[in-house]
């Protein structure tokens, strides 16, 4: 296509090449990038025209709050869930340490269990 300068706008990026032809309603394509050291230049003679995504950031107050906050928030979740039934793991924790295995009725059993004041 190139060689033939049926190729209008190409996009390279660091894994992937997109272009699309020059028809009216043109069509889009993609492949995967090669070692081709004359491939800017041939693309230059055909014609095209380059374009490169621009990379959006994300807003640091995002980032801050996905990276820090949120698995910070998930871990204390998971420390009150576990905190507040602490008493329900040590009881399975010793029926297993006593039987060795456990059946799923017994599991059930032993979490409905009232606890004991």
């Amino acid at each position: 296509m190139v060689d033939k300068k049926e190729v209008s706008k190409v996009q390279i990026e660091d894994d992937m090449i997109y272009f699309q032809d020059k028809e009216e309603t043109p069509n889009y394509y993609e492949t995967a990038a090669f070692e081709d050291p004359d491939l800017v230049e041939r693309l230059y003679d055909a014609g095209c025209s380059f374009d490169r995504v621009v990379q959006k950031e994300m807003s640091p107050l995002l980032s801050f709050l996905l990276t820090w906050i949120l698995p910070i928030l998930i871990f204390a979740g998971l420390g009150e869930l576990l905190s507040a039934n602490m008493d329900k793991l040590h009881k399975i924790a010793k029926y297993l340490y006593e039987q060795e295995t456990i059946t799923g009725e017994e599991f059930m059993k032993l979490l409905e269990e009232k606890e004991e004041s």
